[in-house]
């Protein structure tokens, strides 16, 4: 979840529906609102962006007999430890939300306050793409697998 305290929490649900979600732990790297976060399709990474324009990826892994949480750009929640990866940042725009592609495509979008869309090739951590397609804020953004249509990115915004 993200919230205007600046922070993303991750939350233990395995046991949905019957019990209620745990607080894992909480994560403080911000230095604005946390606007919106997204995991990658296998759970390996969380992309978390907000009001700061840095789309933020850190890496979700099980403990392996690491301390984990040395330092200001990791931590360490059960078993769980969640490293910072990258931070990518494309221009002075709020980020308001992210999505990843199904993982054969490996690509992960961004839409911001200024009408733009971001397309990242998430294993280089590279703008492929950049699309200027609404006349204000874009929203949100999803990718589906259509058969016979291929990858498809929808957005939304308040244009009209």
């Amino acid at each position: 979840s993200t919230s205007t305290d600046k922070t993303a929490k991750l939350w233990k649900c395995d046991q949905l529906p019957d019990v209620c979600p745990r607080l894992l732990g909480t994560i403080e790297q911000r230095s604005d609102v946390v606007e919106f976060a997204d995991f990658s399709p296998n759970g390996n990474l969380l992309c978390v962006v907000g009001r700061d324009c840095v789309m933020k990826l850190w890496k979700i892994e099980k403990e392996n007999g690491s301390d984990g949480g040395d330092d200001e750009s990791s931590f360490k929640f059960g078993n769980v430890c969640v490293s910072l990866d990258c931070e990518l940042k494309r221009r002075r725009a709020w980020l308001r939300s992210c999505a990843f592609s199904p993982i054969e495509f490996g690509l992960l979008a961004t839409c911001a306050n200024d009408g733009r869309l971001c397309v990242w090739n998430v294993g280089k951590k590279e703008l492929v793409l950049e699309v200027k397609g609404h006349g204000n804020v874009v929203w949100s953004c999803a990718f589906a697998v259509i058969e016979e249509k291929g990858l498809l990115l929808a957005s939304c915004s308040s244009d009209q």
